[in-house]
């Protein structure tokens, strides 16, 4: 939609002489600037969420009832019809959630592939026009 939008400038752009590849390279460079942005805007918000969600779920109260049955194996037996039934609390262990360098890292770049991609796929339909037809079909 964004490349749409901008079919106008596009076609005076390749009017004046301004190579497709010279078009599609301003336009990925543009998206680009404001993903790299977004994402390091992202990086402290990120870790915030990642911490109340640690801290929820550890706070978050589960009590499952365990009976052994005749082979030894554990199993789980919610409805506590059992009379062989042992109440046991699971306690969960500490968590600590982090959002570690190497996954943003990874992030970034599955997300510069993404924007690189999308900004190239959309400007195909306009970079089949020639000039001419694009400033016709303006008008």
């Amino acid at each position: 939609m964004w490349s749409r939008t901008r079919i106008h400038e596009t076609g005076i752009l390749l009017s004046v002489g301004i190579r497709k590849t010279s078009i599609i390279s301003q336009y990925i460079t543009e998206v680009l600037l404001i993903a790299v942005i977004a994402f390091f805007l992202s990086y402290f918000p990120a870790t915030v969420v990642a911490d109340q969600v640690g801290s929820y779920l550890q706070n978050a109260p589960e009590q499952i009832e365990i009976s052994e049955d005749t082979e030894g194996l554990v199993a789980d037996n919610r409805n506590g019809t059992s009379d062989d039934v042992a109440n046991t609390n699971i306690t969960m262990p500490d968590l600590d959630i982090q959002v570690q360098s190497e996954e943003m890292v990874m992030l970034f770049i599955l997300g510069i592939g993404i924007v690189v991609i999308s900004a190239g796929i959309s400007s195909i339909s306009t970079m089949r026009l020639k000039p001419r037809e694009i400033l016709t079909k303006m008008s």
